[in-house]
């Protein structure tokens, strides 16, 4: 899946995939999550264990948890992702964004995955 324009997008394709049967990669999830890192000001690539100390600092330690709690499901295999994940994630994620569009967060990408699989 290559990268979406915008969250819109990127939840329409994901509808219609759903709407196919079609499971997300391990590797789009992971995609997914960096991009919405990224509209939250998280950069490319870091988890919150690489972050150097004066990073640290200046971040929220909200976020952090965030960070932290989306990397330990994406790093689960796509298929076991489970409902109980995007709940999980949706909380940590509320508390740390004030402002993050719900059709286009992490969270919700997790919730939709965790459904499918549930079914």
């Amino acid at each position: 899946m290559a990268p979406m324009k915008n969250v819109f997008e990127g939840r329409r394709v994901l509808q219609e995939r759903a709407r196919r049967g079609e499971r997300l990669s391990d590797d789009e999830i992971g995609s997914m999550t960096q991009q919405t890192a990224s509209l939250a000001g998280v950069p490319d690539g870091m988890s919150p264990d690489s972050f150097p100390i004066c990073s640290r600092a200046n971040m929220n330690p909200d976020q952090i948890c965030w960070a932290a709690k989306a990397d330990e499901i994406l790093g689960k295999p796509a298929d076991q992702i489970n409902s109980d994940d995007g709940r999980a994630l949706q909380a940590r994620e509320n508390k740390a964004f004030e402002s993050l569009p719900a059709t286009g967060s992490a969270a919700s990408h997790v919730q939709s995955v965790g459904e499918k699989n549930e079914r």
